[in-house]
């Protein structure tokens, strides 16, 4: 991609995956003549490499998160949650993948970042949804299991 670029503003072509490719090669491009051009490709290249680093270290770091399963008191019945500081770590990564969303460098990685909006977004509604069904049952579980008149009146 970088070097077709290079090669488009040079009007020279170059064969990369040669194995006789060598500085010579490179010279033969007169990239000092295109300053300006050059400098926009390689600008173009850091900014996607930082994406494509932002993009591993997303992927190592939500290989290891785990959720958190705490026990109901007086009941054999586990809730299911996040821990705030994973919480927090979700929160910020949906924001750095918007932001990488709104770059113009997106294109090269567009499926993947798109994919990580998803998921991203996906455990934010879970876990939103879970935590209100869990709410939800906490309080209707006081009320139900917790009242004898509704002992009584239930079978």
């Amino acid at each position: 991609c970088h070097w077709q670029k290079l090669m488009d503003v040079t009007k020279v072509t170059i064969d990369i995956k040669d194995p006789k490719f060598s500085l010579a090669d490179l010279i033969a491009l007169n990239l000092q003549d295109y300053v300006d051009d050059v400098g926009e490709v390689v600008d173009c290249a850091n900014k996607e490499d930082k994406m494509e680093q932002t993009l591993v270290k997303l992927a190592e770091t939500w290989k290891v998160v785990d959720f958190n399963f705490d026990q109901h008191a007086d009941s054999d019945v586990y809730l299911i949650g996040l821990g705030e500081e994973n919480f927090e770590m979700l929160e910020e990564n949906q924001l750095v993948v918007q932001g990488m969303m709104a770059s113009k460098y997106l294109s090269t990685f567009e499926e993947e970042v798109t994919g990580w909006q998803r998921n991203l977004s996906s455990v934010s509604d879970v876990l939103g949804q879970m935590s209100e069904t869990q709410r939800k049952w906490a309080y209707l579980e006081t009320l139900f299991i917790g009242s004898d008149e509704v002992k009584k009146e239930l079978p």
